[in-house]
């Protein structure tokens, strides 16, 4: 029914550190079936069937009706249309299959059915009451029919025409467009049982209510994401991205990137700071440091945001296919040339041109890329027509410039116009105490993806990779993890199971590193080892737990959660 373009990802969001949750931006609660089903008891038994189902109704309606505005706000109409009792789903309330879903023009613009499988309210009333002389799922027809309303922008109301909970074999809602104008008594079929319920001016007050609450959230959200944008949260070398327990960023269509040092830390915090200026940023860093997740972020988190993110590696063509990637060509301007062809930058619009590998950029195109920033216009291969664009430029690479620069491979002016603001990412092997935490995830993730049962990492195996020098950094380490989990037979993952450069090559020991370094090293291993318990991990370094402490306090450490 479409309904899959939107995943529950999207629309829930869990809170642990401050106890809530929220389902399309609202606070939402857990609520068990026993308490659902003790207040329609409750409900029926104080006031009577009628009264209950209408009190029923008028709350789903409201609860309909504002995650209608909310999803037809952040998604669009036509990615919000399925219906509402297919968004209730989510809930546990029930599966709605629609079985009509027609446009008539000589009749009502909307018209829609559907049946619904295990509804719960059914359940609910069969086990009270047994069954009942009216349709009794309220919840799923108040939802819908809210829900329906906020996307449209006009009075839609479903009723069931057969229930479960009255004896009949399957529960089946209607939904129909219901003109203002429109008497009850001439709805037509399905609606003269509830009508008066449905149609009745009370409908307008809760709209108007919940209109209030949207605008309210919008705002609230808004200034959210101007924080979240602008000015992240610092807490000491620690930059927190997530409302989770892990210091881990999550970009549209990306693995989460994890920050559990000071140096990427600080490389987070300069990204977050330039995103919203319009100047061009250059990330210099070795192969595997995650340059391009970087560009992404600057990219998300910028005004930006809904224009284009295009990449382009510049090692990876030649001269001539890298001028016309970038710029274009016409049609005829070589052979080959049998159609006009955008370039990158046009196509990037007003949004972000990514220039991967700049360093390996040939000179001649140097200076064309040079004279296109310094001008905001391009001319295609071929072409005598010049063309704005307006493009933000965010380049990178993993040799030194300055270094190519005095080689002569590299023009110093356009160095200077690209390194607006530099960014440096650490290597690895320059921020040892990540690798535990980087390991774990990486071994979360393949886990799941090959379905195998390794849980852990042995001490042995960790000491390896916290010995080893890593000159494919983070990318290197994850396929390194990876092949262990495939390899490996048990529980735990052995030192036998590592790429053999792992296991061979221990890289710089810890001797020769520095005294800070080598001590939040030990440390960390001493925590690995003792699966997280810090009075064994003290008495393995021969401390007291008091002194371990203090010094996880110094270093800003966390305990692993292994």
């Amino acid at each position: 029914m479409g309904f899959d373009v939107i995943h529950l990802i999207e629309v829930l969001d869990f809170h642990p550190r401050d106890g809530s949750i929220s389902l399309c931006d609202e606070r939402v609660v857990i609520q068990s079936v026993s308490a659902l089903c003790f207040l329609r008891q409750d409900l029926v038994q104080t006031f009577g069937i009628e009264t209950a189902r209408r009190m029923i109704t008028r709350m789903a309606y409201a609860q309909g009706y504002l995650q209608g505005l909310i999803l037809a706000d952040r998604y669009g109409v036509k990615v919000a249309d399925p219906s509402g009792a297919a968004f209730h789903e989510l809930q546990g309330f029930g599966k709605t299959t629609i079985i009509v879903k027609v446009k008539d023009p000589d009749g009502p613009s909307f018209h829609e059915e559907g049946v619904i499988q295990k509804s719960i309210d059914a359940e609910q009333h069969l086990l009270l009451f047994g069954r009942s002389d009216i349709p009794v799922c309220w919840n799923i027809t108040g939802f819908a029919s809210g829900y329906h309303s906020a996307v449209r922008g006009q009075d839609i109301f479903f009723d069931e025409e057969t229930c479960v909970g009255r004896g009949d074999s399957c529960c089946h809602i209607v939904g129909k467009e219901i003109p203002p104008s429109q008497h009850p008594a001439q709805a037509g079929s399905g609606f003269q049982a509830v009508d008066p319920l449905l149609l009745s001016n009370s409908f307008a007050g809760i709209r108007s209510a919940m209109s209030r609450k949207f605008e309210e959230l919008r705002k609230k959200r808004s200034r959210s994401k101007r924080r979240k944008s602008y000015q992240p949260r610092i807490c000491d070398d620690e930059v927190e991205l997530t409302d989770g327990d892990e210091r881990a960023l999550t970009l549209p269509g990306e693995s989460r990137f994890i920050v559990s040092d000071g140096a990427m830390a600080s490389a987070v915090r300069s990204a977050m700071q330039v995103a919203p200026l319009p100047t061009t940023v250059l990330i210099q860093g070795e192969s595997g440091t995650g340059k391009e997740f970087f560009a992404r972020l600057i990219h998300h988190q910028s005004g930006r945001t809904n224009a284009p993110f295009v990449s382009l590696n510049c090692a990876a063509l030649t001269e001539s296919l890298l001028e016309s990637e970038l710029f274009g060509h016409v049609r005829g301007a070589f052979t080959g040339a049998i159609r006009d062809k955008a370039g990158l930058m046009e196509l990037a619009r007003d949004g972000t041109l990514f220039l991967d590998e700049v360093g390996d950029m040939p000179l001649a195109i140097q200076a064309k890329l040079l004279r296109a920033l310094e001008l905001r216009q391009i001319r295609k291969v071929g072409g005598e027509t010049a063309i704005d664009v307006n493009a933000r430029i965010i380049a990178a690479t993993n040799i030194d410039l300055l270094a190519a620069i005095e080689a002569g491979t590299f023009r110093r002016d356009l160095y200077f116009r690209l390194a607006g603001f530099r960014i440096k990412l650490p290597a690895l092997r320059e921020r040892r105490e990540s690798i535990p935490i980087l390991a774990y995830e990486f071994l979360k993730r393949a886990v799941s993806e090959f379905g195998k049962k390794v849980v852990c990492i042995s001490p042995s195996a960790m000491s390896k990779l916290m010995h080893y020098s890593w000159p494919g950094n983070v990318r290197e380490l994850k396929h390194a993890i990876e092949r262990a989990v495939i390899v490996s037979t048990g529980a735990e993952i052995q030192v036998e199971a590592l790429p053999e450069t792992n296991s061979q090559n221990a890289g710089k020991p810890l001797d020769t590193l520095n005294l800070k370094q080598n001590e939040r090293i030990l440390i960390l291993q001493a925590l690995i080892e003792s699966k997280g318990n810090r009075s064994i991990a003290a008495r393995n370094l021969h401390i007291d737990p008091a002194t371990l402490w203090r010094k996880l306090k110094r270093y800003k450490m966390d305990v692993p959660r292994l």
